[in-house]
């Protein structure tokens, strides 16, 4: 009995130690199944963590990406931006300049045109009036040949008519080369002698029957010319000759009339 005692004694004993080994094992097991399933859970999250961390990373390298290539963007068009004001004042200068330039280069060829049209019209004015000074003396030296050959020609015709005692017509042409004589310019002596003449002529008697009236009125109108126009340019004793011959023909004229 004591042996059997002994015996489920050890065998209780053995039982515990089983149950507790097996107690050991179950949670030694259960620890290990609860470790590897905790394991494999920190895994799967750390993966998935590092699938966030990864996508995270590849969206903020996007997100830089797109920064970059905006900030890229803003700088591109500021530069353009810029480029397109400096390009603008660029033209905006050179259309000036050039504008200007072709202002200048007009009003210069302007002035140059003017500064030869005025040098040109000078030289043909300057050519003008000396052809026209040549042209007066030219002119002039005919007049006075006309009027030297105009003086010789009166003296010729008077000195024929005296010579038919035609004394009236005689006088008018004497009196012709007076102012023919003070244009060519003859001595005074010569003029003081014409005049002497025409007042000695008109005193004579003459042959005409005709046309007496007629070169009485042409005489008093030459006279007139020579009073008005000639008369400074006598001498005293010359003018006083001239003022009887006024009136020498005021007394034929009144002569005729009285015969009439």
């Amino acid at each position: 009995m004591g042996c059997f005692f002994c015996y489920i004694y050890d065998m209780k004993r053995n039982i515990l130690l089983l149950l507790l080994a097996l107690t050991i094992t179950v949670f030694a097991n259960a620890t290990s199944v609860s470790d590897s399933i905790f394991n494999s859970e920190i895994k799967i999250l750390k993966k998935q963590f590092n699938d966030v961390l990864q996508k995270n990373d590849s969206l903020e390298i996007e997100l830089e990406k797109i920064n970059s290539k905006q900030l890229i963007l803003e700088y591109n068009e500021n530069y353009f931006q810029t480029a397109l004001g400096s390009q603008t004042n660029i033209f905006s200068f050179i259309t000036g300049g050039l504008f200007l330039l072709f202002g200048l280069i007009t009003f210069v060829g302007i002035n140059k045109r003017i500064e030869s049209i005025e040098n040109k019209t000078t030289r043909q004015l300057e050519e003008q009036n000396t052809k026209f000074d040549e042209f007066k003396l030219e002119v002039k030296s005919m007049e006075s040949k006309i009027s030297r050959q105009a003086y010789e020609g009166y003296i010729v015709i008077a000195t024929r008519l005296m010579y038919n005692q035609q004394n009236c017509t005689a006088a008018f042409y004497m009196l012709r080369t007076i102012i023919d004589g003070i244009n060519i310019k003859v001595k005074e002596k010569e003029i003081t002698h014409n005049i002497n003449e025409v007042l000695r002529l008109l005193s004579l008697p003459t042959s005409e029957e005709t046309n007496i009236k007629e070169y009485l009125n042409f005489s008093k109108q030459e006279l007139h010319v020579i009073q008005s126009e000639y008369l400074n340019k006598l001498n005293n004793e010359q003018q006083i000759i001239i003022a009887k011959i006024q009136i020498k023909i005021d007394e034929l004229q009144q002569a005729l009339l009285t015969k009439q």
